[in-house]
Order: structure tokens, then sequence, then C-alpha cells
């Protein structure tokens, strides 16, 4: 069986020096911005455990030689790094009557795109206008004064026993960077996306958590909500998402994209990834003119829910869900595949494209689908996978099936997707552990008698 030929990140030993973050005052600084001004490229930048973070992380470059790490030390549950603004005193808000209360803190300088309330027991509702807030929770972003209004009951901090305002800006912003690891965080609460860059080169992202994500006015205008998990733009090459845990994100769990003209993208890897509740789960968006993809491969990655996330009964636009999505898409591509992934439980489609053209950039197999509508190519449904296989002669060995997942997302005994893979090069799953034999459909592989086990997400397991 033939094998792709995949991008080997070759990472060196890490000689710098380790600067330990803890936000307690246990370690040697207790910010990550502190952190960084004493910093140099090869460092690692390890956050305490069980610890949270409220800032903005930009990370310094490494170098071929010396890569910079930013990852985490001690036991217990991954460092948080939140991306919002905390206004649980009384004294945070103001009434200003018919149940309207506004912020009474210092203003906000940025839009606030979602509000999380009770540790992710629910989300307010942003609307376009004040004059919409009607219902517990609605909210509006006042522009022209920086400030929140929410319809509540009662004070907001008296009806709510944690209220985390998302801010619109990148939690970790990796923009013009290189030679960059992020390893072993959880990033929640921003209302733009959770690591984002531009210009990238030699990134690898992995055993992260990113949720509840997005939610931001992208316009300021009224009309478009953004965010996603991880949003690489514009020219892009040798990049590593893998091992990561992606949930409640408003758009993509994670996605290379961008405008302009006369650039490359290339040598960028997704595998082994698990996205739950995203509105779409991976896409593909380039907008200029002479952009070539090469050797980008999204593989044994487990899709579940999509559409299912906190924001997708209040977008702003009609947008069905996906876990594929190639929309305006001018790049050329050239070994660039889609294999061994599940993709299951959706209230859209699985494949969405603009054109036939579109759905072939990709060498697309050996995958699972269990939904009720394959593809959509411009506006014509394929609701079987025969279907899709006849109009795009792709997925020739995929299946359509139950991959018979347990809450943990891993494959139950008697799974079709197990020995229903490719062999394309991916050794290990999702815990690192060996694939045997003929690789299984997923993230994870399956191993009689750990169906049980919990899966992972921030430290904690869960059962």
């Amino acid at each position: 069986m033939k094998k792709l030929l995949y991008l080997l990140l070759i990472i060196p030993f890490l000689t710098g020096a380790t600067r330990y973050v803890a936000s307690d005052g246990s370690g040697n600084y207790t910010t990550f911005a502190a952190a960084n001004t004493a910093a140099s490229a090869g460092d690692t930048i390890a956050a305490k455990c069980g610890l949270t973070y409220r800032e903005q992380i930009i990370p310094i470059n490494g170098t071929a030689s010396a890569y910079t790490t930013y990852t985490s030390y001690g036991t217990g549950a991954k460092p948080l790094i939140l991306g919002s603004k905390q206004e649980n005193n009384l004294t945070d808000w103001t009434d200003l009557g018919s149940n309207i209360w506004s912020n009474n803190d210092t203003s906000f300088t940025v839009d606030v795109g979602n509000i999380i309330f009770n540790n992710e027991s629910s989300c307010g509702v942003k609307k376009k206008t004040e004059a919409e807030l009607l219902t517990q929770g609605d909210f509006w972003y006042d522009f022209t004064n920086d400030l929140i209004k929410i319809y509540s009951v009662g004070n907001p901090a008296s009806v709510y026993t944690n209220i985390e305002c998302a801010l619109r800006q990148g939690i970790v912003k990796i923009n013009y960077s290189h030679h960059i690891i992020i390893d072993g965080i959880d990033i929640r609460y921003g209302a733009s996306n959770g690591i984002e860059g531009r210009s990238l080169n030699n990134i690898t992202i992995k055993n992260c958590n990113l949720s509840f994500i997005g939610g931001g006015d992208q316009l300021e205008d009224h009309t478009v909500r953004f965010g996603n998990g991880i949003n690489f733009w514009q020219g892009a090459s040798d990049l590593l998402v893998e091992k990561c845990f992606f949930e409640n994100v408003m758009d993509c769990a994670f996605t290379n994209q961008g405008d302009g003209n006369n650039y490359s993208v290339s040598n960028i890897n997704y595998k082994n990834n698990i996205a739950d509740k995203c509105k779409w789960m991976y896409e593909k968006f380039y907008t200029g003119t002479n952009i070539t993809g090469n050797n980008i491969h999204v593989t044994h990655n487990t899709f579940t829910n999509a559409g299912s996330e906190w924001g997708s009964a209040q977008r702003w636009d009609t947008s069905i869900s996906k876990f594929f999505v190639s929309q305006l898409d001018t790049a050329i591509y050239t070994n660039c595949t889609f294999k061994n992934n599940i993709m299951s439980g959706s209230d859209g489609v699985a494949i969405r494209t603009n054109a036939v053209a579109d759905a072939n950039d990709f060498d697309m197999d050996y995958n699972c689908y269990n939904v009720t509508t394959v593809g959509k190519i411009i506006s014509t449904d394929y609701t079987t996978l025969a279907d899709w296989q006849l109009a795009t002669s792709q997925d020739a060995h995929s299946i359509a099936a139950d991959p018979l997942l347990n809450s943990n997302y891993k494959p139950l005994n008697g799974s079709p997707c197990i020995n229903a893979g490719e062999d394309v090069g991916v050794n290990t799953d999702y815990y690192g552990k060996s694939r045997v034999g003929t690789a299984d459909i997923g993230a994870i592989e399956f191993r009689q008698g750990i169906e049980t086990q919990g899966v992972k997400r921030g430290g904690v397991i869960f059962k």
C-alpha cells in the first residue's frame, strides 16, 4: 500500500533557559509578558499547571537550532489561558432601568463577542442593536462608548456566579513568527481566534485545548461574527497541529486561509486532533491570485457534532455546518490529502465546495461519514456517499456508517472504523500510542479493554 510522504518537523534538543511563570507568585515570573521580556530564542516558558492566566500571549521567535517553547510544568490541569475579562462584582454593573445593565468599571477597549456564564453552563446571546435586548442574557456591545449592555432581571453579578466577557483579540498571537512550539496549554474565552498568526513558518501546536472561542463582530458593522480555534493566515510553511482538543468554537476548529496575492502555503499537517461542537471543522479559503498550496494533510482526526456549538443558534449569517469547507478558493493545490477522518453528526453537510474542481483539490479517501448529507457543491446536495463518489471521483474506500464511538470519542468494539484506514505514515494516535496493523479511521486507535478511559480536557479526565 502506498505511503504518503509527510513533513517531518525536526525539532532540536532544547538547550535554552527554562522560565517558570506562575500567576500565584511561586515562579520566576507572574505573567508571560514578563517572562518574554527576559527570554531569548530557544528558551522554554513554562506556566504552572492548575493556575489561571489572563493575558494575550505573544511568543518570541526561536531559531532553526533552538525552538522557543511555551508549555506547562507541575501537576494538575493544564494552565488555563483566558481571553476574557471577569465581571463578577455587584459594583461592576450599573442599572440603566427596564432590566438593562451596563458595565460600570473600566470601559472595554475591544468588542465583547461572547459572555460565558457560570463556568460554561450557558452563554449570552449577542444582539445587533440595543433595542433587541429583551431576554435574560441578551447583550449588545456599544462601540461608541466601549460598553457592554445586558438584559438581566437583577444585577448580573447576583444572577450569575461567574461572568466571563470574551474579548475580540487573539489569545495567542504569532504574527510573522517562526520556530515556536506551543505544547500543553488550555485556551478559552476569546471572541477572535484562539491561536492566530500570519506569514508563519516552523510552528508546532500540540496537546492543547481550545474551547468557547469566537463571537466577535468581525467588521464592527453588525453583519458577521467570527472566530476560529487555530487560524493560519496568508503565507505559511512547515506547520504542525496534533493531538489537540477543540470544543465549542463558533467557526473552524482549525484553518489555513487568506487574501492577497503571490504567496505559497506548504507543508501543513493537522493530525490526531479531536473537534466536537464546532460550526466547521477544517477550512481552506484563499481569495487572491497566484496562490499555491502544497503538501497539506488533514488526517486521522475525529470530528463530531458540527453545528452544536454555543454560537450556532445565534449566528448573524445563514451558513450551514460542515466538516470540510472550500469556498471561493482560488489557490492551486498539489499533493494535499483529507484521509482517515471521522465525520459524525451535523445539522448541515460533511463536505462543502463551490465547484467540483474544489472538491478535487485534496485527495479524499478512507473517511467515515455519519451524516445526512455527504456533500454540497454550489447548490447541489449529494445525500449519499455513492452520489458523492460519482460526482467527484473521491472517497473510493470511504464508508458511510455510524463510527460507534463512546462519549470520549473512542471506537467501541465492532466499530466499522477499526482497521478501515490507510497507512499514511501517522504511526501514533491522539494518546501517542502506536497504531498496530491496519490503521483505524479517526484520532484514537482501538485497543481492547480501554474503551471507557476518559479523554483529557485541560488535564482533567472526563469519563
